[in-house]
């Protein structure tokens, strides 16, 4: 069974064996499908990093924030 992995900054589905390019960040391995996404991730770690840490809705957003 091939393992597959999620590219934080394009939200690609990568087969391991496609994998273009991988970087460590907080203790956590990402997976990239090519070199841009890693450049990307690079400039802006801590967007990639807490998106794929986030749920998915925006309902039951931090304290303090306005909702409409």
């Amino acid at each position: 069974m091939n393992e597959s992995f999620t590219d934080p900054v394009c939200g690609m589905t990568i087969d391991k064996s496609q994998v273009a390019a991988t970087l460590e960040y907080g203790g956590k391995t990402y997976y990239f499908c090519s070199p841009g996404c890693k450049v990307a991730f690079e400039r802006e770690p801590e967007r990639y990093a807490e998106s794929e840490s986030k749920p998915e809705s925006s309902e039951g957003s931090a304290p303090g924030s306005s909702s409409p």
